[in-house]
C-alpha cells in the first residue's frame, strides 16, 4: 500500500480516502481511516452557520475564507434587501456570519446571510470583537443552545459571541481583557472540564 502523507485541519482528504479505499489489504479488508479533531473534509455541510473573512471582491460576489482548502462564494443577492442601487459594501478582511446554502465536492460552497426562513437578523458583517480559531468539535458544541460552558459564563460575565461550525468564533465585551479571559476558558474547556471552567470564572469575577 502506498504511504500516506500528513493532513492538517483544512486539508482536502477526498483524494487520500479514494486512493486508500481503492486498495485492498492481503486479508481483503478495507482499512479504517480515523479523522482527528478539527479535520475538515472537502466542502461544508448545507445549512451550517459559519464565520468567514472576506478575501476578495468580485463584480457581483465576495470570496470568503472559511479556513478550509477552498474559498466560499457570497453573492450580493445573498444579502437581504439587495438591489442594483443597494449593494453590500464589505472590505477585504471584514468578518461575516453566514449560512452555507450550497455545498458539494465539485464546486465552491455558496453562502447567504439569512436563515432557511429568509430571516437576516444576526447575519452579515460581524463588527467589533476578536476572532479565534478552535477545533470544529468545540465550535459546534458551542452552537448548542444549552451549552453548559456558555451558560455558566453568561451568568457571571457580560459578553457577546458569534460561533461558526467551521472552527471559529468571535467574542466581544465592554472589557477587552475579559475577551481574552473568556476566550482562554472556551479554548481550554474541552480538555479541562467544567470544574476547571468554574474555577477560572471565579478568578475573573474576583479580579473584576
Amino acid at each position: 500500500m502506498s504511504a500516506l502523507g500528513v493532513v492538517i485541519p483544512g486539508t482536502n482528504i477526498t483524494p487520500i480516502v479514494e486512493r486508500v479505499f481503492s486498495e485492498k489489504r492481503g486479508d481483503d479488508q478495507l482499512p479504517v481511516i480515523k479523522l482527528g479533531t478539527g479535520l475538515i473534509q472537502s466542502g461544508d455541510t448545507p445549512n451550517d452557520l459559519v464565520v468567514g473573512v472576506i478575501s476578495a471582491r468580485l463584480a457581483d460576489a465576495y470570496k470568503v475564507d472559511l479556513g478550509s482548502s477552498s474559498p466560499a462564494m457570497l453573492n450580493f443577492t445573498g444579502f437581504d434587501g439587495t438591489t442594483k442601487k443597494n449593494r453590500p459594501n464589505l472590505a477585504i478582511g471584514d468578518v461575516v456570519f453566514a449560512r452555507v446554502s450550497v455545498a458539494n465536492k465539485d464546486m465552491e460552497p455558496e453562502l447567504v446571510c439569512f436563515d432557511s426562513e429568509n430571516r437576516s437578523e444576526g447575519f452579515g458583517e460581524v463588527a467589533g470583537g476578536m476572532m479565534y480559531a478552535c477545533s470544529c468539535n468545540l465550535s459546534q458544541s458551542l452552537q448548542v443552545f444549552d451549552n453548559p460552558v456558555l451558560e455558566l459564563l453568561g451568568k457571571n460575565l457580560a459578553f457577546e459571541i458569534v460561533v461558526g461550525a467551521n472552527g471559529r468564533f468571535v467574542l466581544n465585551s465592554n472589557k477587552p481583557i475579559d475577551v481574552i479571559r473568556i476566550a482562554n476558558i472556551l479554548l481550554g474547556s474541552s480538555t479541562n472540564g467544567m470544574t476547571w471552567v468554574a474555577e477560572r470564572i471565579r478568578e475573573i469575577a474576583r479580579s473584576n
